[in-house]
């Protein structure tokens, strides 16, 4: 697929360029365009902003890439930050491939993802806590619904239910327990963890970044990397190595693994990806019934 020439000429235009030789597609994802910038001095990674995650994603990037908490004694997180506004994030090219692509196995890919994301907690005090926005289940949920009323409208009393569950559960039990907000990247799948060629990884696209309980990043990552939830004890032991002062709610994490079945469910559907909502709706089915959880079965809307 080729770059539309609007930005092309949107890039050559940002004052952090200049002799831009080549531009390179390197993805038209779902929700964001990333491109591959290559000047005469430097290779550059390109991201086009979405506008209502961009001070989010800006913030959460440079944080990762300028600042290194001193308690944690490591590098940064995330590639250097050359430029930024509410259109564009630049940074460094990471000359890589990511973890979906190597010849890792799966524990090993997921110990390497656990720790990046052990180290991103330990960021939440770096920052004032106004400068994200703090994870909001409803207001998650309410965005995607009304986009779906047409084609899921004998379904509408299914999915309230089920929202109204998620919601209030998740609710009521931060309210009951004494965890903490840290910072949670949102979207740790695989293939945003790069493998550079000298084996040191990154962490990158922050667009999902909010303040939330430990336990949504966790069960974000099951969920997105289609993790079995048989693994799920050993998943939180190996998390727990790397943070073993923290606590993990198990009754938190298990709703919260519910609610990012549920939620990527209908952002795979408002992006008419049927077969991903799918795989997600089907999961919060088999997590349901495996936790004697009385809940509409989800994938009967989808296998209409």
């Amino acid at each position: 697929m080729s770059i539309a020439d609007e930005l092309i000429n949107e890039l050559k235009s940002l004052p952090c360029f200049t002799q831009i030789q080549s531009v390179d597609l390197l993805a038209h994802g779902l929700s964001q365009t990333a491109i591959k910038v290559t000047t005469a001095s430097q290779v550059f990674f390109a991201k086009k902003l979405n506008k209502n995650t961009a001070s989010s994603e800006i913030v959460s990037a440079l944080l990762c890439s300028n600042v290194v908490p001193a308690s944690t004694k490591k590098s940064a997180l995330a590639p250097e930050v050359i430029y930024h506004d509410q259109e564009w994030l630049i940074t460094k090219f990471i000359d890589g491939i990511t973890l979906t692509d190597d010849g890792f196995n799966a524990a090993e890919k997921t110990t390497i993802a656990l720790k990046l994301m052990a180290r991103l907690h330990q960021y939440t005090n770096t920052i004032p806590e106004n400068a994200l926005a703090r994870l909001n289940t409803r207001h998650a949920i309410d965005s995607f619904l009304p986009n779906l009323t047409n084609s899921l409208a004998n379904f509408s009393h299914t999915l309230t239910k089920v929202t109204h569950y998620l919601n209030n559960t998740i609710e009521q039990l931060i309210e009951s327990s004494d965890c903490q907000n840290v910072i949670c990247h949102g979207d740790l799948n695989f293939s945003n963890i790069l493998l550079e060629t000298s084996q040191r990884v990154w962490l990158v696209d922050f667009e999902c970044t909010h303040y939330a309980p430990r336990e949504f990043d966790l069960a974000m990552f099951v969920a997105v990397n289609n993790i079995s939830i048989d693994n799920l004890d050993h998943l939180v032991t190996t998390y727990r190595g790397f943070r073993p002062n923290v606590k993990i709610h198990s009754q938190l994490l298990n709703h919260f693994i519910l609610y990012s079945y549920f939620i990527n469910g209908l952002w795979y559907l408002s992006k008419k990806h049927t077969s991903l909502a799918i795989e997600q709706w089907a999961a919060f089915d088999a997590f349901a019934l495996k936790n004697t959880m009385n809940l509409p079965e989800l994938l009967s809307i989808v296998n209409q």
